[in-house]
């Protein structure tokens, strides 16, 4: 990922946790909890699971790309190299599979 996209995507976040402090913590909880039951997921799963379970949606759906790569660096999930189909919300682009390494 190039280093401009990874400055938008966790500007994203930190705008996020000033709208809503604790944001970006919250997510990361979610995401603990949520990789337990599914081992394999694509971030609109998780998303939507997060959503439905209470986390507010962020402005900018572009924050969760900071909680996967912050997950990945703590070894919470690992990126596989295939591809899922999406759903209108994310334009049905092929989004990355992860792992839930967490059981």
């Amino acid at each position: 990922m190039n280093k401009e996209l990874e400055n938008i995507i966790e500007a994203c976040t930190d705008k996020q946790d000033r709208i809503s402090p604790g944001w970006s913590e919250r997510a990361m909880n979610k995401l603990r909890a949520f990789v337990i039951f599914n081992e394999e997921f694509i971030t609109e799963e998780f998303r939507s699971w997060a959503t439905s379970t209470g986390l507010e949606e962020p402005q900018n759906n572009k924050a969760y790309g900071h909680i996967m790569r912050t997950a990945e660096s703590l070894g919470i999930i690992r990126k596989t190299d295939r591809y899922k189909p999406t759903g209108a919300k994310s334009h049905h682009r092929p989004m990355r599979v992860w792992v839930g390494i967490i059981r």
